[in-house]
């Protein structure tokens, strides 16, 4: 679920600060290593 919302955000370009929070994501275990480079990936 965190994985569709933070691709819907970079796709409006509501993109401040969703790294942060995908760094958060992914250290709970919310995201997936696969999913974590694809959202870091499209935000640089």
């Amino acid at each position: 679920m965190s994985y569709i919302l933070f691709l819907k955000l970079i796709e409006a370009g509501k993109t401040f600060g969703l790294a942060e929070k995908a760094d958060v994501m992914y250290a709970l275990n919310r995201l997936t290593d696969e999913q974590y480079t694809e959202v870091i990936g499209k935000l640089n």
